[in-house]
């Protein structure tokens, strides 16, 4: 009889000893075993297996739950689930996927790619800005995207705010000038109203931008693909008042089509801050733009609730997107972010340092062009960029290069590469976009 109840002691301790090494092997190897039940899903559609890791439908792990206690880690390494806390047997566990984002296609790149970088990181005397923005750096980064039939490119992945207040992620896109093959945009005034008409209150225009005339031009024609008025005249002089045609027969290129009019979000609010101090690092400077730093009786937003007229989301890169793009060659990106805008001894406009600084940035214009940034001295001067120097003092009534600017919604995906022996993101082989 003691013999018994010693080898049932033993057999029990066994069993419990089992069922904690099993334990370990759910939460430590993402093992399966009969004693856990998996059930796999697209949306609510049961799929007969779990999808592989490249998948030809780009699908991603969305969420998972189970049943007696237990819940899903998901490790997206090795592609497989990781059960905690399981104490039961016979516990069931539905993973769910989803198709992936446009946004997650280029945060998964930014762990591989040295021309992804995020803009939080503490760097060498000064910090990144508080929104830690994924952006493009380098000469030439693969961030071609085919968009309304040309080549676009990426900016990055930003933090806005919404219509309803809520701070999301986009991806940030700019009609890029240069591309070969591709007809140039074209240069505008940014606005060129008269004293007394709108916002204005000067001959030289307004630097308010849910008024101004290049908004409405790139909202309602361009958007259109209409003709219509636009102003514009000789660079850097006053402009004028003339028709602009972007049907496609005219000087200008074809505007937007149907299907790149719907994947713009026009639900997003930009931010208006001004700037009036030159001796500020471009971390300074977009803080200045995300701020309510405006003239008077200025909205320190353009959103669908104070545009007058058009918002549509065609806007334009801010002065810090272009600071920002630079890899800073041999004298590295720290050190061009920590480079005052204006012209000193530790300038970005210094040729010992721009040619590092400049010469590694892919925003970099081949004339003037101008910015959604501007000044907070003057209700008439916004600011532009140029190979020689940043243009604080340039009235908004001049006419300089235009390169729209827009955010995608977060439901445009980035397709799998069409041509797999190229690399992806090219000039030859741009980003294709789709929807989730």
């Amino acid at each position: 009889m003691k013999v018994k109840i010693i080898f049932k002691k033993i057999i029990i301790i066994s069993l419990v000893i089992i069922l904690c090494l099993l334990t370990i092997i759910y939460k430590n190897n993402n093992s399966y075993n009969n004693n856990v039940y998996f059930a796999f899903y697209k949306e609510n559609e049961k799929l007969e297996s779990m999808p592989e890791k490249d998948n030809l439908e780009d699908l991603v792990f969305s969420y998972g739950n189970c049943n007696n206690g237990a819940s899903i880690e998901w490790d997206d390494e090795a592609w497989a689930p990781l059960v905690k806390n399981l104490i039961k047997s016979k516990t069931k566990c539905n993973i769910h996927f989803r198709k992936s984002s446009g946004i997650e296609y280029i945060k998964n790149l930014a762990k591989t790619s040295s021309s992804l970088t995020w803009d939080g990181k503490k760097t060498v005397g000064i910090y990144g800005t508080n929104d830690n923005n994924l952006r493009y750096i380098g000469s030439n980064p693969n961030n071609y995207v085919l968009f309304n039939n040309e080549l676009w490119r990426i900016i990055g992945v930003m933090k806005v705010k919404t219509d309803n207040n809520n701070v999301e992620e986009r991806i940030k896109l700019i009609r890029k000038d240069g591309t070969s093959g591709q007809k140039d945009f074209g240069q505008y005034s940014w606005d060129s109203k008269s004293s007394g008409s709108g916002s204005s209150d000067n001959d030289l225009g307004s630097n308010d931008w849910t008024d101004s005339q290049l908004k409405d031009m790139l909202n309602g024609i361009y958007l259109n693909s209409e003709i219509g008025d636009c102003y514009k005249s000789n660079p850097t002089t006053v402009s004028t008042k003339t028709n602009c045609d972007f049907t496609g027969n005219g000087l200008e290129p074809k505007g937007l089509n149907k299907e790149s009019q719907d994947m713009i979000d026009s639900d997003i609010k930009w931010n208006l801050g001004g700037c009036d101090n030159t001796k500020i690092t471009v971390n300074e400077m977009y803080e200045n733009e995300r701020s309510n730093n405006v003239n008077s009786n200025r909205p320190t937003e353009w959103s669908k609730a104070n545009d007058q007229k058009y918002h549509n989301g065609v806007g334009l890169m801010y002065y810090s997107d272009y600071r920002y793009a630079t890899d800073g060659g041999t004298i590295g990106r720290e050190k061009c972010l920590s480079l005052l805008l204006d012209i000193s001894e530790e300038s970005w406009y210094i040729s010992k340092y721009r040619i590092e600084c400049e010469g590694n940035d892919w925003l970099k214009p081949n004339r003037y062009e101008w910015t959604l940034s501007h000044n907070l001295t003057y209700s008439y001067r916004a600011i532009y960029i140029s190979n020689t120097d940043i243009g604080y003092n340039l009235w908004v009534s001049y006419t300089l290069g235009v390169q729209p600017t827009i955010y995608l919604k977060s439901s445009i995906k980035i397709l799998s590469n069409p041509n797999p022996e190229l690399e992806y993101g090219t000039i030859d082989n741009p980003f294709q976009l789709g929807y989730v």
